[in-house]
């Protein structure tokens, strides 16, 4: 909860409309509960952020490729995070 707190206050200071909740541990299962809740209609995409290659587990569990299969008719953006410069 504290982690998604700190992205959406990010997310807000750079003016971008964002909300979030702490869903299963499994990203497309989450994802599902949503957007069966929320209606297809209430979102125009889906995006997957994972850390890079070597480290993310989402990727190696193939969650972008899943995620696609499982919203076809929602745009699975895949974003891949860089270590941020301080």
């Amino acid at each position: 909860r504290k982690v998604l707190q700190e992205g959406l206050d990010r997310f807000h200071e750079e003016r971008i409309i964002a909300d979030g909740e702490v869903g299963d541990a499994n990203p497309v299962y989450a994802a599902s509960v949503v957007i069966r809740r929320e209606g297809p209609d209430a979102f125009d995409s889906v995006v997957v952020s994972t850390l890079p290659a070597g480290p993310s587990r989402w990727l190696h569990l193939d969650v972008p490729s899943r995620m696609r299969k499982a919203f076809p008719d929602l745009e699975v953006v895949h974003l891949v995070a860089e270590p941020a410069h301080v």
